[in-house]
């Protein structure tokens, strides 16, 4: 199985598919993602899919090795993130029977 481009209400998706390029449906519904390396599936309707690809991509198309790199602000927030933690256990005192550096 693998994954093939679609439309879904005029938003391009990758649905899965099957080696042919056809739309792989369990109970009416196909798994889709937004973009690749999505960890996030969603289910759509297959009815409301429409496909437009004629590539059928590979599974590992849609994986997290396949996530796209954080934008500057990801990077950003990530880093005050680590920042503030790094701030929060260097200020806040330590409990008794603690064994704190």
């Amino acid at each position: 199985m693998g994954w093939i481009e679609a439309v879904l209400k005029g938003q391009k998706v990758l649905a899965r598919a099957d080696d042919t390029g056809k739309l792989v449906a369990e109970g009416g519904r196909v798994e889709i993602r937004y973009k690749p390396g999505d960890a996030k599936s969603y289910r759509a309707g297959q009815g409301n899919l429409e496909v437009v690809g004629t590539k059928v991509l590979p599974d590992a198309h849609c994986s997290a090795e396949a996530a796209p790199a954080p934008s500057a602000y990801e990077q950003k927030k990530q880093k005050k993130a680590a920042s503030a933690a790094r701030f929060d256990r260097e200020t806040t005192p330590a409990k008794e029977g603690d064994d704190a550096p």
